[in-house]
């Protein structure tokens, strides 16, 4: 442990020197206690000096600035108001400051604004080196390095794991930085390597999804890239509308799967060349309920369910499954709805031949209102009024 004794008669001199025509000048510490007085009869360190103005001022404000400034103030003499004009100094390498103060009217008379100045920037010269002297070891050797190490742990606590602290100081604190140091660069190593597993588990995941979409388009060669047009045609919207990157993500992937119950039609409702009887439409339409129960114990899938499992729910609740309505159908089915519809008229059929894009527009707009949400439609008239969306009969990667 260290210890330094400093005697203040050095400032004490100093600051009988400095109060002369009628100024004062005090040295006192943050907590506004007086450390040394030029009238050491009338004036013992310790006193508590916080009535004057000056000193609230320097109480007021923080420890580890520093600051000089002259004000003016009032103090009361005798129940009479006096106008006093003053200069504080802190130096917050020890919590102290300088006080200089004298009556205005004396200073008017005397050009000794100028010189109280001068003599409070020198008293603050002298006292700064003995602060110097004083807090040395412990400044320089320790608080220094301990406030890297602190600012590297919050640069760590905000994701910057390159952040390093400087190795220096004491040979503990040394340690402890090249510690520190070492946890830090493993942490970052250790992110990286999570980041790039969750780039190629995502990969892999959206990868299984296409393989799993193209195998159910390939079951009727009508439908061959259906679920990849429909996902195109879907984020075009979702943009059209706004939507964040998190949504077009989970809009796409619902896209692809949107037909995936399919796969539990038998091949002679699917592949069926003529229109469907009643019954064979009431098996075709099972295939959205049976795709959410598919996709439902896959966790990541949650939030894609709505578009798979009610793409063909009507604004006017004559759709499919549930005869669900309006506000009642989520915004991601209600897109897929659409995109779905659209692919299905532009595209070769087994009871229909491809329409041309105005004309299928045409038919879209004739139904909005009752099938289709407006302001969904409305999103894919600006897409392909943009030129964003163009037809095409092949399979389209998303």
């Amino acid at each position: 442990m260290l210890a330094a004794v400093v005697s203040l008669d050095p400032i004490v001199h100093r600051l009988q020197e400095a109060s002369v025509r009628g100024r004062t000048v005090f040295l006192v510490d943050h907590n506004g206690r007086l450390v040394a007085h030029w009238d050491t009869k009338n004036f013992v360190p310790g006193a508590d000096v916080s009535s004057n103005s000056l000193v609230a001022q320097v109480r007021a404000l923080p420890q580890e600035l520093r600051n000089t400034e002259t004000v003016r103030f009032t103090e009361t003499d005798k129940k009479h108001p006096i106008e006093m004009i003053g200069t504080y100094s802190t130096f917050p390498e020890v919590n102290w400051a300088v006080i200089a103060q004298r009556s205005l009217d004396q200073a008017q008379t005397d050009t000794g604004v100028t010189e109280l100045n001068r003599q409070a920037l020198a008293f603050v010269i002298v006292v700064i080196l003995s602060a110097i002297l004083v807090g040395y070891f412990f400044a320089v050797g320790i608080s220094g390095p301990i406030r890297g190490l602190a600012a590297s742990s919050r640069a760590i606590s905000r994701g910057e794991f390159h952040q390093r602290s400087p190795v220096r100081g004491a040979s503990e604190i040394s340690e402890l930085a090249e510690n520190f140091n070492k946890m830090a660069g493993d942490i970052e190593e250790y992110i990286e390597r999570l980041k790039e597993a969750a780039e190629e588990n995502r990969e892999l995941f959206i990868g299984s999804i296409r393989m799993l979409a193209a195998a159910i388009d390939e079951k009727d060669p009508y439908t061959r890239g259906h679920s990849g047009r429909v996902a195109k045609y879907s984020a075009l919207i979702g943009q059209e509308l706004g939507l964040s990157t998190e949504e077009l993500d989970k809009l796409r992937i619902a896209a692809l799967l949107h037909d995936v119950g399919k796969i539990g039609v038998e091949d002679r409702v699917l592949k069926k060349p003529g229109s469907l009887t009643p019954e064979e439409f009431g098996l075709m339409k099972q295939h959205t309920v049976k795709g959410a129960n598919i996709m439902r114990p896959v966790s990541q899938l949650k939030e894609m369910l709505p578009g798979i499992e009610l793409h063909h729910e009507h604004m006017d609740g004559r759709g499919y499954p549930y005869g669900l309505q309006g506000q009642q159908i989520p915004v991601m089915a209600r897109i897929i709805g659409v995109a779905d519809t659209l692919d299905a008229m532009t595209t070769n059929r087994p009871y229909q031949t491809a329409m041309e894009l105005d004309y299928a527009m045409d038919r879209i707009r004739a139904l909005t209102g009752s099938k289709f949400d407006a302001v969904v439609v409305t999103a894919l008239e600006s897409a392909i009024n943009a030129g964003k969306l163009r037809l095409s009969a092949v399979e389209v990667h998303v």
